[in-house]
């Protein structure tokens, strides 16, 4: 019985894996019953054992998608703290992390971040996980933020939710902004500048700060 319920379990992981790469390379239009679980070597009895439709399975898909999403933009500032020995080095690994628009892999994240967002706000269900989604990274970011104070590269006095919520919007509008201005927008070297500003500010007063 342990095994039958791993297995079904297994089955799951791998249908929604399946799904997500199908949406991420091809778009939520050319999901097919048929063809995803094949592809994963299951029978569509099975498929339809865990998700009651295809719309079901997009739902989960796209669930996990902002999820992983969500906590590789987190991974990225945990990182920079956890190697960072004084604020001079935190500015110097976290501004990129935080916000680059430059970059197109971290673009094209945060516009599919943005996109999940937009779908939904017309699907109640999906709203209600994307929701839950948000308010455990939002929570897991806000104690990134406290570590920062704790290590002395943040303000003490300084409400940790509230600069989680700052850094991300930044990193959300940068992104929209920036990446379709063209020429007209800032160069890399004076966006980069400006960030290292911001986040400088952010650090308590007599903190070092990179020449």
């Amino acid at each position: 019985m342990a095994q039958e319920k791993r297995s079904r379990v297994d089955s799951k992981a791998l249908l929604i894996d399946a799904a997500v790469e199908v949406i991420e390379n091809e778009g939520v239009k050319a999901l097919r019953i048929d063809a995803l679980a094949a592809s994963v070597g299951v029978t569509k009895g099975s498929l339809y054992w865990h998700f009651k439709d295809r719309d079901d399975l997009i739902r989960a898909a796209l669930q996990e998608q902002m999820r992983r999403l969500t906590e590789g933009s987190l991974s990225g500032v945990s990182e920079a703290l956890a190697l960072s020995k004084n604020l001079g080095e935190y500015l110097l690994r976290v501004q990129s992390v935080i916000a680059d628009p430059y970059d197109e892999a971290e673009v094209a994240q945060r516009w599919r971040r943005l996109e999940l967002l937009v779908a939904a706000r017309h699907d109640p269900e999906l709203s209600t996980a994307m929701r839950e989604i948000q308010v455990h990274g939002m929570a897991a970011y806000s104690q990134v933020m406290r570590d920062a104070q704790e290590s002395g590269i943040l303000r003490s006095d300084l409400d940790p939710a509230a600069v989680a919520v700052a850094i991300s919007a930044l990193a959300m509008g940068a992104n929209v902004l920036i990446s379709t201005m063209g020429e007209a927008a800032p160069s890399r070297d004076s966006w980069f500048g400006l960030m290292a500003f911001l986040i400088g500010a952010l650090a308590p007063p007599g903190a070092d700060a990179p020449n």
